[in-house]
Order: C-alpha cells, then structure tokens, then sequence
C-alpha cells in the first residue's frame, strides 16, 4: 500500500500540516519516494506508527516525550501508562476540588450579597479587592501581638459597619476555604482569625513590609519621589508624615477606585498633604506617562515605584508594556519592586493556592502570568532593569514570618522582585 501525503492524512484524521512537522522534527517521516512521480508516501509500517503516536497523545503525553515511548517494550509501556493513568486520576482529583471550591466561593458570595454588602457598595467606586487588602492589614494590626506589618490606619478607611460585613463574609467562606476545619473553632473570633492568618493576610502584610522597607533604603540613597502603581487602599502618606515633609507620592489607579478612596478620606477626617498626589488612570486607554508629569512627577529624579498584586492578571504582553512604561519614567538608578507567580503556581497541590486560582478565575480575572527566574531577569534586563534582589517564599517566610507561629506562613509560589533601572 501507497498513499500520498493527503491520502494517509485524511485517513488517520489529521492536518497535512502536522504530518509535515512531525516529519521535520523526526517523528513520523515518509516510508519512502515513489520513483515514478517523485512523490513521498506512507505505507502500512505508517499506519501502525501513527496510530501508535495518536494513541500516546490521547494520553495526554507531551509530543516531546513521545519517540522514548515508542521504543519502549510491551513491559516498559505498560509501566508508563499505568503511571500516566495515576497521574490523570490525580488532576482529575485535584479539577473536581477547584470545583468544588468554585461552588463553594459561590456559596460564599451568595451569603455575602445576604449581608447587603455589594447593594451598598454598588456604583460607588468600592474596590471589593482593596477592601480586602486593606482589611487583612487592618485585622493583623489589631490582634496580633508583634504584628509583621503594622497599618495602623487602615481599618479608619472602612466604616465599622463594612469591618462587620467583610469580617461575616470570610466567616462565610469556611466551607471554600477550609472545609476540613469546619467544627475545629469554640467560637467565630477564632474561626476569623484562622482564616485571616492562613489566607488573606500573609501576602498583604508581607509584600508592604517588604515594600516599605526597600523604599526607607532607596530614600538613603537619593531617591526623591514615592509612585504608587494600584495604589487601592494604601495608608502609606498617611503614617509616614516626616517622609511626606520631604518628598513626593503619587497614588495611581483607576478613577473610580479613587474617588471612593477621597471619600473615604474625607469621612476618616485625614489631612491630605500637598505631596501627595492622586493620579487617575485607566491603563487600557491613559498614557502613564503624561499622566504622572502632569501631576507633577519629574521623571529627572530617582524615584521608587512600587507595583504590588497586578502582574499575576496580566498577560506577558501587557507586563511587558507597563515595564516600559515604568522604565520610561524612570531616571537613572530608580527602583521598581513587584510580586509575581513562580512557575510552579498552576501546578501546585497546596490548597490555599489552588483557593486563589479558583476565585480569581470565578471573578473574571484568572490568574495568567507565571515566570521562573531565569526568564524574568531576561525580560526585565530586555526592558532596561537590573535585578538586584528576587525573593522566594522560603526567604520571605525566614525574613518575617518565623516565629509568628503555625497560622502565619509565606505563600506559597508568590516570590517579590526588586530592580534597578539601568
């Protein structure tokens, strides 16, 4: 049997296209030439072999894998397709537990609307996100006793009455967080600052500590002036009045999220300082750049940028573009410092991570961007920065939370990069 390359494609249901390729990279190449019309064809040999190849993929095993597979005896591949059969019926697990905490956040934000909490807030700016955060902050400052990150004004920037209701609806979510500890708590203040401690306030407290701390260096230094990218809820120009006598900060974000945040301001009864400047941006159609000169940001000064619990939505394009748009403000020896996804985020096992990916992409914003090292210091040195820290989740839990106990812990694949504008 002879068929030609159209024939054997269509016969085993597959692109000309792909037969072309796996020929390029070795896979499958032609049985032979037909000397009479110089035509490549496949024969039966074919057949067997495609069917073969087809079968693997079926499998799920990557294309890369497959030539060792095919080597492999009758032992050797029952051997690994028993394995591959275990390691299926482990995703399959682990899909219907994201599932199932789907429901479950589901379930949570139905009880969160029996608050009348998102009626209250609806048209009115409320950055549910940023409450949150801000939320997170508040509580550790208030019940812990050496707390990692102390936001002492952060609970002012809520009503008691929205403390009650953010506080009701992580009760709540006990079912989507941590069905396991259901019945484990005496009372619903230890049930709340469970699960605060384990799942909303180790990335808040920690990234801002870190945040502030590099920015008290950076101002050694020489730097003058303080961009806060995503700016939400931050209290920094609010508890730090002998940095806000020296220098410049200027609060980035969406309009609507800082017209609910002045409000809050002015309800608290803050004094605004004239350094601190609110710059509305809507990054899909805003240019950062004029955005902030026309504030009054000198891009001639070494400036701090901070840009905190963003990057993880963004595909590669789009990081890519806000770095350069950073990089454009910047003079210089300016500093940028983020968070970002290690590579091993979409895969891990731990729960509270697997948590985070189900709610984010129930809310509409999936978590998109993951990097290894290796890659984002090529990608930040290709957009003119140097790295000059990158922290991992071991290190940030050595640097500050050792020693604050069982509930308290770095999370997991969620590393800090500090860079320098070359």
């Amino acid at each position: 049997m002879k068929l030609q390359i159209r024939q054997f494609a269509c016969l085993m249901n597959v692109s000309v296209r792909t037969l072309h390729y796996y020929d390029e990279i070795g896979l499958l190449c032609p049985a032979g030439m037909d000397a009479q019309n110089g035509y490549r064809y496949y024969d039966e040999h074919s057949i067997e072999r495609m069917r073969t190849i087809l079968f693997y993929r079926a499998l799920g095993f990557p294309l890369k894998r497959i030539p060792e597979l095919l080597k492999l005896t009758q032992e050797g591949r029952r051997r690994t397709i028993e394995r591959q059969k275990q390691q299926l019926l482990e995703q399959k697990q682990r899909l219907e537990e994201a599932i199932e905490r789907i429901e479950a956040m589901e379930s949570g934000e139905r009880h969160m609307r029996a608050t009348d909490y998102e009626t209250k807030t609806e048209g009115k700016g409320a950055n549910l996100t940023a409450l949150m955060s801000a939320f997170a902050r508040a509580y550790h400052c208030r019940t812990a006793a050496k707390p990692v990150f102390a936001d002492t004004k952060a609970a002012e920037l809520m009503t008691t009455e929205e403390y009650s209701q953010i506080s009701a609806y992580i009760l709540g979510g006990l079912d989507f967080f941590a069905p396991d500890k259901k019945g484990s708590f005496l009372n619903a203040e230890e049930t709340l600052r469970y699960l605060v401690n384990t799942q909303l306030a180790p990335t808040p407290i920690a990234r801002a500590r870190y945040c502030e701390d590099s920015l008290k260096t950076a101002v050694r230094t020489g730097t003058a002036q303080y961009v806060i990218l995503g700016a939400g809820m931050d209290s920094f120009a609010f508890r730090n009045p002998e940095f806000m006598s020296k220098h410049a900060v200027f609060e980035v974000d969406h309009p609507d999220t800082q017209r609910d945040k002045l409000e809050r301001i002015h309800r608290a009864g803050w004094t605004l300082s004239e350094q601190l400047h609110f710059v509305s941006v809507d990054f899909t159609v805003d240019d950062l750049f004029k955005k902030l000169c026309a504030a009054g940001f000198d891009p001639r000064k070494k400036t701090f940028f901070s840009w905190l619990g963003v990057s993880f939505y963004l595909d590669e394009d789009a990081i890519v573009r806000t770095l350069e748009a950073i990089r454009r403000l910047s003079a210089e020896g300016s500093t940028l410092l983020f968070d970002f996804a290690d590579e091993e985020l979409f895969s891990s096992p731990v729960r509270r991570v697997q948590n985070m990916l189900a709610m984010a992409a129930a809310g509409g914003e999936p978590i998109k961007a993951c990097f290894n090292e290796e890659k984002l210091v090529r990608l930040l040195e290709r957009c003119g920065f140097l790295v000059y820290e990158l922290l991992a989740p071991g290190e940030i839990q050595m640097r500050y939370f050792d020693g604050c106990g069982e509930e308290l812990s770095a999370f997991e694949h969620i590393c800090y990069a500090l860079a320098v504008a070359k």
